[in-house]
This record gives structure tokens, sequence and C-alpha cells, in this order.
């Protein structure tokens, strides 16, 4: 079993109409420092993330980010169903579990880490990339200690989804110039 079938990819995933209003949205809205969980409180660490939140949701902001959650959830949602099928997976009581987008400027970069935790429980992860105007950014699969790790490369309007758990540490490499905006989610 080659555990790099199981990461997807997926080129076109939104209309150009709405991936250019998500950019759009992406340089008008406010970003905070993204935390990073662990047996601890939440923190920030430079050195092991570096980057941007704005949270999406329903409650949250104003009128148009509840509009991104929404539409965005139903794309995900789609999505999901789409690697389900393409994989032979039954996730028949999964629902979507948050919706971020990331801003990484020049040296934002999040180092080794896997998505699914006691504290939050995920079994698919996924990144949608919103530009490519930038350079560095990749994200990178490390499978064994002895391999190379596979890097996907940023591409705008690219959806990538893999399972959460430990069988997929990833890291995003840093960002060398210009500023990467991805949107990030979770099936639970």
């Amino acid at each position: 079993m080659d555990i790099k079938n199981y990461i997807v990819t997926h080129d076109g995933f939104l209309p150009s109409d709405v991936l250019n209003n998500l950019r759009d949205y992406c340089n008008y809205c406010e970003f905070e420092d993204a935390m990073i969980l662990g047996k601890t409180k939440p923190r920030t660490d430079d050195k092991i993330r570096k980057t941007q939140v704005r949270y999406l949701d329903k409650y949250r902001y104003d009128m148009t980010n509840a509009k991104w959650y929404n539409l965005l959830k139903c794309y995900f949602l789609e999505a999901q169903m789409a690697y389900q099928k393409g994989i032979n997976l039954d996730c028949q009581n999964s629902q979507l579990n948050e919706i971020h987008i990331l801003k990484y400027v020049e040296a934002g970069h999040y180092d080794w880490h896997v998505d699914n935790h006691k504290k939050t429980p995920r079994n698919l992860s996924i990144i949608f990339y919103v530009n490519d105007d930038y350079e560095g950014g990749q994200i990178a699969f490390k499978h064994s200690e002895d391999e190379e790790p596979h890097l996907i490369q940023p591409k705008s309007n690219r959806i990538i989804i893999w399972p959460s758990n430990f069988m997929y540490p990833h890291k995003v490499m840093p960002v060398t110039k210009g500023t990467r905006y991805s949107v990030v989610s979770w099936i639970i």
C-alpha cells in the first residue's frame, strides 16, 4: 500500500468568479496570529508556526465572513464525498469541523505536524490554494525517516485532501517571496 495514493489533488476546484472574489476577500479581511496546540494551552511559537489566520464561521466578524463559511462548506463537503468515493471510504456520520483562511508572508511556515490530536480528533484534512503568485510554501509529506519528503507544489484553485492521522505528518515549507493564501478545513 502506497500511502501517497491517499493524498488526492484536484485542480480547477472553484468557479473562476468565486475564486476571484475569495482572493479579494483575502486581501481585504484582517488576520490574527495563528496558534499551535500541544500539551499546554494554545500558544504562538514562530519557530514552529509562523502564519496568520482568519476564522470562518457563521457567527464571527460579519455577514461576509458567514457567507464565505457557508459557501466554502458546500464546496468542501462535495470534495469530501468525491474523495471518499474515489478511495472507497465510508464516513457516513462525518461532518466538516472548521474552516480557516491562512496567510503566510515571507518566512511564513508550519513545521512537521499531524492534524489529528486528542483535543482535535480529525479524519480528513483539506487545503485549498487561493493564489500562487509567491515562491516557496509547498506542502511536504514525510512517510518515513529514510524517504525524501513528498512535495506538492502550490497551484491556484487546487484542493488537496488526505487522512489526518499519524501516517501523514506534513509541513508547509517557508514562503520565500510574496504572500500565500490558503483555506484549510477538516472532516471529523
